[in-house]
């Protein structure tokens, strides 16, 4: 970005907080050309709500919004009140609201993946979809909203509480290279656990769906049979420091600490521990996609961890093919369980957009002096490339606001 910063050293709660230390960048700029709140010409916790819009030309001439809403404090990530004002755009508007990750009826009709198993996702709180409510108002055609990335693992009960994802290490080399597993209902492992989840968008066995005959009396029935998850791990892993994963969203505005011998989660109840690996099964209250309790099934779960231990032995992972240097046994009491779920980065769907970042309306035209960048219907449609949501951001943003500055004023 040309602004000489060191990325070693752009860390915030004790883990790479670049979106954040962007942010700081990119206030520094405009600062510097009397673009602040100070100056009034940014308006901060000021939710946009509606566009508004000519009824004869389809041109956007401003937004609605409301001023001096009160924010509730986590975990009720809302708003109230507020003063509605309405802001008139000299040329355009650029919508770069972020994602639906945090609108629950959005999450039901568009995601892909078991939303009501606690999917969490560690960006901000606030992406709740108001771009795409926004833009498909005025007439917005819609593209990518289907769109995937796994990237973490939450822990569910500290997500619960928090209303708000809290990464924990246990996914990819993070958890294959520990005394550590992960099974699902049934004790059984499912999946190899060393695996790169980073900014994946590949299928897991955790999405696997069991399409099945229901008989009136008969208990089978569809369901996801992988989930719920759990993290199962020994006492060497335990002492071995912090469970969680630094920085994202919960790091960056202290909602939660993650303790660094992990003794106060455990007291918490965010995992639990026994002396052996059946009585674990046994205190592990396992519920269904549809909240039905179905218990974990502890031979099942005593059997996975004595053959997961004989491969470690013979170094040679006969179901899975976890790579033998990370087989690591399950030996060390007391041992721990923790409820996990897939936590993603961020949703990418929203309106589509032309090369310059202008907003394509049902039609297949652009809406007249409507743009969107960023998240807020992002390139990616099915791969995710590498490049990273941030420098999308930065790109995307200075093509629409190149473009947006050569329209003529609407009045």
């Amino acid at each position: 970005m040309g602004t000489g910063m060191n990325r070693a050293n752009i860390e915030v709660d004790g883990g790479p907080a670049n979106g954040y230390e962007g942010f700081q960048v990119m206030k520094g700029f405009a600062e510097a050309r009397e673009i602040s709140v100070e100056a009034g010409t940014v308006k901060c916790a000021t939710p946009a709500t509606e566009l508004i819009q000519d009824p004869i030309t389809k041109e956007i001439l401003g937004v609605k919004a409301l001023e001096g809403v009160t924010f509730a404090d986590p975990p009720e990530f809302h708003y109230t009140g507020g003063t509605e004002i309405y802001v008139k755009a000299r040329k355009a508007v650029i919508l770069a609201c972020g994602g639906y990750e945090n609108n629950e009826e959005m999450l039901s009709n568009f995601a892909p993946h078991a939303h009501s198993m606690d999917v969490t996702f560690y960006g901000s709180p606030y992406n709740t979809g108001d771009g795409i409510r926004m833009a498909t108002a005025v007439g917005a055609r819609l593209w990518h909203m289907n769109k995937k990335e796994c990237h973490s693992f939450s822990c569910v009960p500290l997500h619960h509480e928090l209303g708000h994802a809290r990464t924990v290490y246990a996914y990819g080399s993070q958890i294959g290279e520990t005394a550590s597993i992960i099974v699902n209902r049934d004790g059984k492992r499912f999946m190899n656990e060393y695996f790169d989840s980073g900014h994946s968008d590949r299928h897991h066995p955790y999405d696997e769906f069991e399409h099945m005959l229901m008989p009136a009396d008969d208990y089978d029935y569809s369901d996801y049979r992988n989930l719920p998850m759990y993290w199962i791990f020994d006492d060497t892993r335990m002492k071995e420091g912090s469970l969680a994963r630094s920085g994202q969203w919960t790091g960056i505005h202290k909602i939660y600490e993650w303790s660094e011998d992990n003794e106060a989660e455990l007291a918490k109840g965010y995992f639990i521990k026994a002396d052996t690996i059946e009585e674990l099964a046994q205190k592990i209250v396992v519920k269904d996609f549809f909240g039905r309790v179905v218990g974990m099934d502890a031979a099942g779960l005593v059997e996975t961890v004595t053959k997961y231990n004989q491969y470690a032995a013979a170094g040679k992972d006969e179901d899975l093919g976890r790579k033998p240097s990370t087989l690591i046994p399950l030996s060390t009491p007391p041992f721990y369980a923790m409820q996990v779920s897939e936590c993603q980065t961020n949703t990418q769907g929203g309106p589509e957009y032309t090369k310059n970042q202008r907003t394509v309306g049902v039609d297949g035209q652009p809406i007249p002096r409507l743009y969107n960048a960023g998240e807020n219907g992002s390139i990616y449609g099915f791969l995710y490339n590498g490049a990273g949501n941030v420098p999308e951001a930065y790109a995307t943003g200075r093509l629409a606001a190149k473009d947006a500055v050569t329209l003529e004023p609407w009045d």
